[in-house]
């Protein structure tokens, strides 16, 4: 019996070896199939932000003047309640245009969306994307010209006096914020000031009386 015993715990060892090599060897291959198969850690890296943007084709561009849509998507990111500006060049005219912020499309993704007037012959332009931390995030260069130049022609006014929304209306009242503030704490100041003066000149003064006082008593 103590034999059979001794033979059994032998076997026992042994396929305990066996099975630990077998899981090593699987282990070991996996470790080699991982990167070949893509099946690795996952990437901890942030996503890139880029504005994504389709040139419009020149067929689909309206007569000079007539209002045109120029829309960006926004990659990397869903914050579409962030400004995106607009900068272009329209016919040698230089343009500045605000969106205070965009909106998300059928498919979840930021879309800011411009209307400016068609240009007679060229129109160069990118979008600046600004982040609520960090750097803004500025497009490439998009190039827009026409194969046939329209006669010149006038045009309502620029875009450059154009609101698109209130996005300088809110700047301008966050400036006027700031500014009201800052006469706040200097009409506080001023008022502790006038009130140390005040305190000052009563001492003055009855340092002064007690001194009459006394030499009035000599």
């Amino acid at each position: 019996m103590d034999e059979a015993k001794v033979r059994f715990q032998r076997l026992a060892v042994l396929g305990l070896r066996r099975a630990r090599a077998v899981i090593q060897l699987l282990f070991g291959s996996l470790a080699l199939l991982l990167p070949q198969t893509g099946i690795s850690q996952p990437s901890t890296e942030l996503p890139t932000l880029s504005i994504v943007h389709d040139v419009p084709n020149e067929a689909s561009i309206p007569a000079p003047g007539t209002k045109v849509r120029v829309a960006a998507f926004l990659s990397g990111s869903n914050q579409f309640e962030r400004p995106m500006r607009l900068l272009a060049n329209r016919d040698e005219k230089l343009l500045d245009i605000w969106l205070h912020s965009g909106r998300l499309n059928t498919d979840e993704r930021p879309i800011y969306e411009f209307n400016i007037h068609a240009p007679e012959y060229r129109l160069k332009y990118r979008f600046v994307w600004y982040p609520a931390d960090g750097n803004p995030v500025t497009s490439p260069e998009f190039s827009l010209e026409r194969s046939c130049r329209f006669p010149s022609q006038q045009v309502s006014p620029d875009e450059a006096l154009y609101k698109t929304d209130a996005l300088s209306e809110g700047l301008e009242t966050a400036r006027l914020l700031h500014v009201s503030e800052g006469l706040n704490r200097e009409i506080i100041a001023y008022q502790e000031a006038t009130k140390l003066l005040s305190e000052l000149r009563g001492k003055i003064d009855a340092l002064q009386r007690a001194r009459g006082g006394t030499e009035n008593g000599g």
